[in-house]
């Protein structure tokens, strides 16, 4: 397995709740997608901090690079991609 992890820093933190339901409709309708978790930030440190994190666990490293041009993901990114000031991603393989 496959485990992805990206934070968004947003123009307007308030924008979070709408980016995170945004994010979720991606569930159930990517190949390889097993799971999905989003959490907006809960503690205000503006130097360290981003404002949504987002988790997904695919079945393998093929089924993650796919999703990067899957047109589910790809609708969420062009409605999260102008609310977005900064994104890091991180990805790296689970033991099952």
């Amino acid at each position: 397995m496959v485990k992805y992890i990206c934070l968004f820093k947003l123009h307007n933190p308030a924008d979070a709740d709408a980016v995170a339901d945004k994010l979720h409709t991606m569930e159930g309708r990517i190949k390889g997608l097993l799971s999905m978790e989003t959490g907006k930030n809960v503690w205000d440190n503006e130097a360290r901090c981003y404002d949504l994190a987002l988790t997904i666990v695919f079945s393998d490293m093929e089924a993650m690079i796919a999703y990067d041009t899957d047109p589910v993901h790809l609708e969420c990114r062009d409605f999260i991609y102008p609310r977005r000031k900064d994104g890091k991603t991180v990805v790296y393989e689970v033991e099952i």
